[in-house]
């Protein structure tokens, strides 16, 4: 379930909720948070793409399910380029989207100061591609990184219309946060009877800290 968020107030008390339980309820939901993000997002500037990331509180309340449900009803709904980036550094779990995807990843070109294009794979869904994680596993905290941090973004937001990044929690890695400060907007997602509310909002609170925008909540009863 999904709803928008308000001005000032990002914890799971400000929001309305409703459910991700079967395939054609993943479409309707993706269908209403498209329509959610176009209201909230601000206008691309320079032409430039849309970058989303998805996070939670914990990484068993099933992120990855929606960050790519959303990946592919974008690619299939806009007709236009659409990046789905596993950003989570710290969940070596083969069952993710890409599974155990070749590098070099998101990190890995960060770190090269290379071009994203190099590293993106196809996907079977048409205007869908794919960035996995990488081999890297420390974002690093030097100057240099961030420099090359926001020259890999600004590449992505030239090629494509939409990237969605399937994010690693915020309680787990500052990373994150840092991430998601730097997207359009964050979708979090709640898996039902997972995290207590106190951690969630603690994971809002970091996140509004960082001075990322939380566009909603997503409540999830279809874990992975």
């Amino acid at each position: 379930m999904f709803h928008r968020g308000q001005p000032g107030r990002a914890g799971p008390a400000h929001r309305k909720f409703s459910s991700l339980e079967t395939p054609a309820g993943f479409d309707a939901e993706c269908g209403r948070i498209l329509q959610s993000l176009s209201l909230q997002l601000p206008e691309a500037t320079g032409g430039g793409g849309r970058l989303i990331a998805v996070t939670a509180t914990s990484p068993e309340e099933g992120v990855s399910t929606i960050s790519w449900a959303l990946s592919v009803f974008l690619a299939r709904l806009e007709a236009s380029r659409v990046l789905y980036v596993d950003a989570d550094f710290e969940t070596h779990d083969p069952r993710r989207p890409l599974g155990r995807a070749p590098s070099p990843g998101f990190l890995d070109v960060v770190l090269s100061d290379g071009e994203v294009r190099g590293a993106v794979q196809k996907s079977a869904v048409p205007n869908l591609d794919t960035l996995s994680p990488g081999t890297a596993r420390s974002p690093g905290t030097a100057r240099s990184f961030f420099t090359r941090f926001e020259k890999t973004l600004d590449g992505m937001r030239q090629s494509y219309a939409y990237v969605v990044f399937d994010s690693s929690p915020p309680l787990l890695t500052p990373f994150s946060a840092v991430l998601a400060a730097r997207c359009d907007g964050v979708l979090f997602v709640v898996g039902a009877g997972v995290a207590p509310a106190r951690r969630v909002e603690q994971a809002l609170s970091r996140l509004r800290t960082s001075g990322a925008r939380v566009l909603g909540v997503v409540m999830n009863r279809r874990l992975r």
